[in-house]
């Protein structure tokens, strides 16, 4: 009797550390979120300079917001069409338990522009983790000289 409870209270520190996912269990990969609000004291989803030179390799940064530690950022996909750039930001979410922390992840974009004029830049995302597509979009106009 003594060893199936030393068991069972092994067992049950294990699932309540590690969750009841497997550790082979593969993240889900999911469009971000950008808001508008849904977490206290979120930042803005699009920094980026409101001047560039044509030619130059500009960093822009993107970033989202989940609602717990097991979020981390996964790249975004670029589509540049006219005078209008598109980034959609994603996100990693890790299976398991997790530290319950709002996270802000974090990713790096670089551009370039051939051509003096504006350029739109547009992220797009969800407007909360409850959504399946895209439901927010934020812009911001830039000028290349």
């Amino acid at each position: 009797m003594r060893v199936s409870l030393t068991a069972g209270l092994l067992v049950a520190l294990v699932v309540l550390t590690f969750g009841t996912a497997s550790p082979l269990a593969m993240p889900d990969r999911v469009i971000g979120v950008i808001g508008p609000g849904e977490f206290d004291q979120e930042p803005s989803p699009l920094v980026a300079p409101d001047t560039v030179q044509t030619c130059s390799t500009v960093e822009v940064e993107v970033t989202t917001t989940g609602p717990n530690m097991c979020w981390s950022a996964d790249g975004a996909e670029v589509e540049h069409e006219g005078d209008v750039v598109t980034i959609v930001p994603y996100d990693l979410v890790e299976q398991g338990a997790c530290a319950q922390a709002i996270v802000h992840p974090s990713r790096t974009v670089e551009l370039q522009f051939d051509t003096p004029g504006e350029v739109t830049l547009r992220v797009q995302g969800r407007a909360s983790q409850h959504d399946e597509e895209i439901t927010s979009e934020v812009e911001k106009t830039l000028t290349v000289q």
